[in-house]
């Protein structure tokens, strides 16, 4: 059968051009335009959006600001009420560490001797001691060499082998880290006389000879050596975050072809369109975020860290009034610390007291007190006042001393036995005793700088010595107390519990009697 072509001539063209491909649309009815009205709606939403929140986000931290600067206000106020407290506990502090050190770090002039004399062989003569707790007024050039407590001791024995003998037995004493031999040395038969009455000091505090035989007979050595005690103890924002661009374009199929004829023209048009659009966004999105947005995030930024000093300034004044608080509620142990302490470092030299101290503990040695002279060279060093610093007036006799507190050197003399001598030197160390937290005061706080051993004039079994101490004084800027009293330190409202004008437990007897003298 033959095939007939039913479409009309004059259709049969349009028809093989609609085969080829399908018409394209009109521009007119493209929906390009209406994706852009609802980009830029959702643009100034999010915008909007952004912008209310780091305006809410501004508002809530400057709220916070003023709360935590009305806080930390309040409570440095509170606390500021309570300093005088805080200041006085720093004070009692402050005192009771500096006496436990002096205490703690004085040299035992009672053991070193006891020990020494223990260990002294039955064929060895002492003619002096001298003790000393530095290397200054030593009367060997080894002395000076080390800085430490040290005994020097002359005398003879035997023969040299004793001498070797000596060190041997001085080098196993308690503390004793080194025995230095100044001079060994025999005498010409001719110099052997002895001083016009020099009596020596043996072994166990004895003088096994007479006054006018102080050593053996024949030529036997003389001695100078030093022992050293050198382990004795002598006195620490984030930068706002980038706004992320728009994400990359949103890739689409191809658009219907242009106009019949010329495709290329169409779609290069609705790419431009596209790229426009996306510029413009970026533009405003840039725009908004540099002129908008950032200056917000900037101001919320700088807001938060004000918040966060002003917080660490709030916790700073909650720990200070907590500090304040427990200062008060510990006034009145504090002002009894210091109260009893005035009795071993008085406002004022109260040299009555001292020698009645000194009295009294040589009379319960059985040791004779012959004189004190009060001034002099204190073995403390003393500490050099800063420059335009108030110059401070001090007792008579007294001067700055390194540990805070103002000292006062004396030198005293007495007579008595060897070991009754040890006893007076522990009986002066126990005026002030410090174990664990406790310190106990019963007299004055002295330090013994040096001591010197020498045969008494009136014979065996006494012994001439003198020593080189140093009392303490407090501060006349701070006197006894800094100023406070009972109720309440100066500048500060009462004590807690603490009536006005009255006085905190156990600080009457302490004020008023020292060591069974009257003030």
């Amino acid at each position: 059968m033959k095939a007939v072509n039913l479409i009309p001539s004059e259709q049969r063209g349009s028809a093989k051009t609609a085969a080829a491909g399908p018409a394209a649309p009109s521009p007119e009815g493209s929906p390009f335009g209406a994706y852009v009205i609802l980009g830029v709606l959702a643009f100034v939403v999010a915008a909007a959006a952004l912008y209310v929140l780091a305006g809410n986000s501004i508002t809530e931290r400057k709220a916070e600001l003023a709360r935590v600067e009305a806080d930390a206000a309040l409570v440095k106020q509170q606390a500021a009420t309570l300093q005088a407290f805080a200041d006085f506990k720093t004070l009692s502090e402050a005192r009771v560490t500096t006496v436990r050190g002096i205490a703690n770090s004085r040299f035992s002039w009672q053991r070193a001797l006891d020990d020494v004399s223990r260990a002294l062989p039955s064929d060895v003569y002492l003619s002096s001691l001298n003790g000393t707790t530095s290397g200054e007024g030593g009367g060997s050039g080894l002395r000076g060499a080390i800085s430490a407590p040290a005994i020097e001791l002359t005398g003879c024995t035997r023969n040299q082998a004793s001498i070797a003998r000596l060190m041997s037995h001085l080098r196993g004493v308690r503390g004793v880290t080194r025995v230095s031999l100044s001079k060994s040395e025999v005498p010409d038969a001719a110099n052997t006389a002895p001083a016009l009455g020099a009596t020596p000091i043996g072994a166990d505090g004895k003088v096994p000879l007479t006054a006018t035989e102080p050593c053996p007979k024949g030529s036997p050595p003389d001695f100078e050596m030093v022992v050293f005690f050198e382990r004795a103890a002598i006195s620490a924002g984030a930068a706002p975050n980038a706004v992320a661009g728009p994400g990359g374009a949103s890739g689409g199929t191809t658009g219907p072809t242009g106009p019949a004829g010329d495709p290329v023209s169409e779609r290069t048009v609705l790419q431009n369109r596209l790229l426009v659009s996306v510029v413009a966004a970026a533009l405003a999105g840039f725009l908004f975020f540099n002129f908008a947005l950032k200056p917000k995030q900037k101001e919320a930024s700088d807001l938060k860290a004000k918040v966060t000093e002003a917080q660490g300034e709030l916790d700073a004044a909650r720990a200070l009034l907590a500090s304040n608080q427990q200062a008060r509620e510990t006034y009145r142990s504090a002002y009894t610390s210091v109260v009893r302490l005035g009795k071993a470092v008085p406002g004022d030299d109260d040299v009555r007291s001292l020698v009645v101290q000194l009295d009294s503990a040589a009379k319960r040695t059985d040791v004779d007190f012959r004189s004190i002279n009060v001034g002099g060279t204190s073995g403390a060093a003393a500490a050099t006042p800063d420059a335009g610093a108030a110059v401070v007036p001090l007792p008579p006799g007294a001067t700055v001393g390194p540990a805070g507190f103002p000292v006062m050197p004396f030198s005293f003399g007495f007579r008595g036995q060897f070991f009754r001598l040890g006893k007076f030197f522990q009986r002066l160390d126990r005026f002030v005793t410090a174990t664990n937290e406790r310190i106990g005061v019963t007299g004055r706080l002295m330090t013994v700088d040096g001591l010197k051993l020498e045969p008494d004039t009136t014979g065996f079994p006494n012994i001439k010595a003198t020593v080189e101490a140093t009392s303490y004084l407090v501060s006349p800027l701070e006197g006894p107390t800094g100023g406070a009293t009972a109720a309440g330190p100066a500048g500060g409202a009462g004590a807690p519990g603490t009536p006005a004008g009255s006085t905190p437990p156990g600080t009457a007897a302490t004020t008023a009697i020292v060591t069974g003298a009257s003030r």
